[in-house]
């Protein structure tokens, strides 16, 4: 069921794959998906000048270049093929420069945001590999909250800092905006770059 409903939606979940803001659909599917968001596979030009959002199960391809991010665009013109629009993001250096392949593909006990593992419930480490229900301190799985002078981090482990693109928000790292690289908190939208 849930297969199916993925390749209705032309979702793709390879290494080569990022979330777009998505209503893709095959055309031949009957159902409908509320949802808007949409993992497809991806490529940048080399000078990250264009972003190709690629459909290989319907051999379709969606080009956007520069001068056109954030701007909607219909999948397929002319419906044969698929249903629905694709948002392009808003920064095509930050979008491209992200293909990262994360440690041991998180156990596959959790998924990868710029480069870094965050965990599912009841597990951490960098590689979302030690089983814990607290905190991974050290290697080692402990009850209750990090140290004193760490923070805890996506990947559910205590650590010294936070890594860049969050902030510290009383002892635990909190992502900021998608339009920062930085930023101080309390609240994820305070850039500091």
């Amino acid at each position: 069921m849930q297969e199916k409903k993925n390749t209705d939606k032309l979702s793709n979940y390879s290494t080569q794959s990022k979330c777009f803001k998505s209503t893709a659909t095959k055309s031949s599917s009957t159902n409908q998906y509320p949802d808007v968001f949409r993992c497809h596979q991806f490529q940048c030009s080399s000078d990250a000048s264009q972003i190709t959002v690629i459909f290989p199960e319907i051999d379709l391809q969606v080009a956007y270049r520069k001068g056109e991010q954030n701007m909607q665009k219909n999948i397929d013109t002319n419906g044969e093929k698929a249903n629905g629009q694709i948002t392009c993001p808003q920064d095509y250096e930050r979008f491209c420069n992200y293909i990262i392949i994360y440690p041991n593909f998180c156990s596959q006990k959790g998924v990868c945001v710029n480069g870094q593992c965050i965990c599912q419930d009841r597990f951490g480490g960098v590689d979302c590999s030690i089983k814990c229900s607290g905190v991974v301190d050290n290697y080692n799985c402990s009850k209750g909250q990090c140290p004193q002078n760490k923070f805890l981090n996506t990947d559910n482990t205590c650590k010294s800092d936070c890594p860049s693109g969050s902030f510290d928000d009383a002892g635990k790292c909190e992502s900021c905006d998608n339009n920062c690289s930085r930023c101080k908190g309390p609240s994820a939208n305070e850039c500091t770059r």
